[in-house]
C-alpha cells in the first residue's frame, strides 16, 4: 500500500548534502503511517503539518533551478550532467531526473494526506484544537497544494489532478489531467469560493502551532492574496489582480518600498531578499543550519570546495546590469560575484565562503515581485476607453521607477478606479522597484515609436517590466515564467523567443531560438504518472 510520510518533520534532518542529484529529485511515499492510521495525539497532527512544509523545501529548490535553465540568466557548467543541459537546451528526453515534477507530487501527496487524517482526528477529538487554527492550518496546506499544481501547469503545462489521499485501490491512470490553464481556472474558483467548507484566505498565525516567537514561521505559508493575485494574471483577470495586489501592499507600511541609503544599498538589498527575518519577504522558505535545514541553491551555485558549482551566470545578465541606467551597480555586486577566476551566482552565499552551512532564504514572493505583477496589471487594465488606459500605463512604470512617492502630487496622476482606498496614502512612501535602489528611471517614452498604437505602448511595457523581473529578480523562479505568461498573453512566440534565445552565441542562439518559436517547446514533455507509479 501506497503510505504518506508521516514524521515528515523529520525531512528537515535529512543530511541533504550526502545525497546524489538523483536522491534530492527522487520521489518516495513509502513511510510510517498507513491509509487506515490516523494521528492520535495533537503533537502528530503538528508534526504532520510541519511536515508539509518541509517537502515545500524541495519545491522551492527544484523551480528556481528548473526555470531558471528555460530561461536566459542561467547556464550549466562544465560539471553539470547531461539532463541540465537538455533543459537548457529545451531537449528533455524520458526519465531526467533533474527535470523530474517529483518533488510537487511529494508536496501534493503530502497535503492530501495530512487534509485526511486531520479532519478525521478533528472529528474524533473535537474541541482539541481551537477551530479557527485548526481551519487556518487546512487552508494553508491547500494553498501549498495549489501553488504546486499552478507551478506544475508553468513548467509542464500539464498535471495530474488528485484531492485525495493514494491507495493501492486508487487507480491514477483515471484521474484528470489538467492544462495550464485548467489548473489557473479551477485554482481560482478554489481561492474564491473555499475548499471543503475552508475560507482559503484564513492566515494561519504558525507560533501558535510550533509555540514559537518568530515572525520566519509565518513566511512559511503560502500567504492567500499573493498567491491569488498571481493566478488572477495567469487567468487574465487584470481588474482582479490589481485590486487584489493593491489592497494588500496598501494595508501595512511594511509592503512600502522605501528609500534604501546610499551606503547600505548593497548589504541591505541582498539580506532584504534572502534573511528569514525581512520585511520584504511575503512567503519564503527559510533555514536554519542549527536544524540542518540548508539551502541548497549554493551547493549548486558556488564553485568553492566542496560545492559542486552545476550552475552558474550567463553573460547576458551582467550586461543588462551593465545597460541599466547608473549600471546598476548595487543590485549587480549583491547577485553576481567571481570565485577562483569563475562567474558564480552569489545571491544566496557569501562569495568565498566554503561552509555548507548556509541559512539564507529562497524568496516565494517579495514585496518587490508584488510590485511588479501590480504594473504588469495596470499595463493590461482596458476599462474606461483609451485615455484612461494610457493613465494605467503610466502608473505602470510609476511602480517600476521611482514609486508613487514623486508621482502622487503630480498633475499626471489619476486614480483609475477613483477610489482613494485602492491607492492609499500609505503608498505615498513607495519609492520605486528601481527608485530605492538607486538605479534611475526608465526613460519609457523615449522607446516608443512616433504615435504609438495602444498595442504598442502595452507591448513595450510588458517587455520593461520582464527587464526588471530579470534585474530584481534573477535566480528567484521568476523570469521566465513573467516571459512565458507574456508571450501567451500576445500570442507570439517571438517575443519569448528573441529575448532567450539571446542566452548563447553564434550558431546555438538561431537553433534556440527556433525551438523557442514552437510552443510546445515552452513546456518540459514529462510522463508524470511514472514518478507516482
Amino acid at each position: 500500500m501506497k503510505r504518506y510520510l508521516h514524521a515528515l518533520a523529520a525531512t528537515c534532518l535529512i543530511p541533504l548534502l550526502c545525497l546524489s542529484c538523483d536522491d534530492f529529485f527522487a520521489l518516495n511515499t513509502d513511510d510510517t503511517l498507513t491509509e487506515d492510521q490516523n494521528y492520535t495525539e495533537l503533537a502528530e497532527l503538528t508534526s504532520g503539518f510541519i511536515g508539509v512544509a518541509a517537502t515545500f523545501h524541495d519545491v522551492v529548490d527544484h523551480t528556481v533551478i528548473i526555470s531558471g535553465l528555460m530561461g536566459d540568466l542561467m547556464t550549466p557548467t562544465t560539471n553539470a550532467s547531461d539532463d541540465y543541459w537538455d533543459i537548457f537546451n529545451y531537449e528533455v528526453k524520458a526519465n531526467n531526473s533533474v527535470a523530474s515534477p517529483a518533488p510537487y507530487y511529494r508536496t501534493i501527496i503530502a497535503c492530501n494526506d495530512f487534509l485526511r487524517h486531520a479532519l478525521e482526528f478533528n472529528a474524533e477529538k473535537p474541541g482539541l484544537i481551537d477551530e479557527n487554527t485548526f481551519h487556518s492550518m487546512l487552508a494553508e496546506v491547500i494553498r501549498y497544494r495549489i501553488w504546486c499544481y499552478l507551478t506544475l501547469g508553468k513548467i509542464y503545462n500539464e498535471a495530474v489532478y488528485f484531492d485525495f489521499s493514494i491507495s493501492d485501490k486508487i487507480d491514477l491512470k483515471k484521474c484528470p489531467v489538467w492544462d495550464l490553464d485548467k489548473i489557473v481556472e479551477q485554482s481560482i474558483l478554489m481561492m474564491e469560493q473555499g475548499v471543503l467548507g475552508i475560507d482559503l484566505t484564513l492566515q494561519l498565525n504558525w507560533n501558535l502551532v510550533i509555540k514559537g516567537t518568530t515572525e520566519s514561521w509565518n513566511l512559511r505559508g503560502i500567504h492567500p492574496l499573493a498567491l491569488e493575485g498571481e493566478l488572477y494574471l495567469w487567468g487574465k483577470q487584470y481588474d482582479k489582480a490589481l485590486w487584489t495586489l493593491m489592497a494588500f501592499v496598501a494595508s501595512n507600511s511594511r509592503y512600502v518600498m522605501a528609500d534604501i541609503p546610499a551606503a547600505s544599498r548593497n548589504t541591505t538589498w541582498k539580506s532584504n531578499i534572502n534573511s528569514n527575518s525581512s520585511t520584504e519577504m511575503v512567503t519564503a522558505m527559510p533555514y536554519s543550519a542549527t536544524y540542518n535545514q540548508k539551502n541548497m541553491l549554493p551547493y549548486y551555485f558556488s564553485n568553492v570546495a566542496p560545492n559542486l558549482y552545476y550552475l552558474a551566470p550567463t553573460g547576458r545578465l551582467r550586461e543588462m546590469y551593465s545597460h541599466s541606467t547608473n549600471e546598476d551597480f548595487y543590485r549587480r555586486q549583491a547577485t553576481l560575484g567571481e570565485e577562483n577566476g569563475q562567474n558564480v551566482i552569489a545571491k544566496y552565499h557569501a562569495v568565498g565562503a566554503p561552509s555548507r552551512e548556509y541559512n539564507t532564504a529562497i524568496p516565494v514572493y517579495r514585496v518587490a515581485d508584488l510590485y511588479l505583477m501590480i504594473a504588469e496589471a495596470h499595463n493590461k487594465l482596458r476599462l474606461f476607453g483609451e485615455n484612461i488606459d494610457g493613465d494605467y500605463r503610466e502608473i505602470a512604470m510609476c511602480f517600476i521607477n521611482s514609486g508613487l512617492k514623486t508621482y502622487w502630487n503630480s498633475s499626471n496622476f489619476k486614480q483609475p478606479f477613483g477610489n482613494t482606498a485602492l491607492y492609499s496614502t500609505t503608498l505615498q512612501g513607495n519609492a520605486g522597484i528601481r527608485g530605492r535602489i538607486g538605479a534611475g528611471n526608465v526613460n519609457w517614452r523615449n522607446l516608443l515609436p512616433a504615435d504609438p498604437t495602444p498595442a504598442q505602448t502595452m507591448r513595450l511595457i510588458d517587455s520593461l517590466i520582464v527587464n526588471e523581473t530579470a534585474l530584481e529578480c534573477a535566480y528567484e523562479g521568476k523570469r521566465w515564467f513573467t516571459l512565458l505568461r507574456m508571450a501567451r498573453y500576445w500570442n507570439d512566440p517571438a517575443f519569448i523567443a528573441d529575448v532567450v534565445s539571446q542566452k548563447v552565441t553564434g550558431a546555438n542562439r538561431d537553433a534556440i531560438r527556433q525551438r523557442l518559436m514552437d510552443a510546445s517547446n515552452w513546456f518540459i514533455k514529462y510522463e508524470h504518472l511514472q514518478v507516482m507509479n
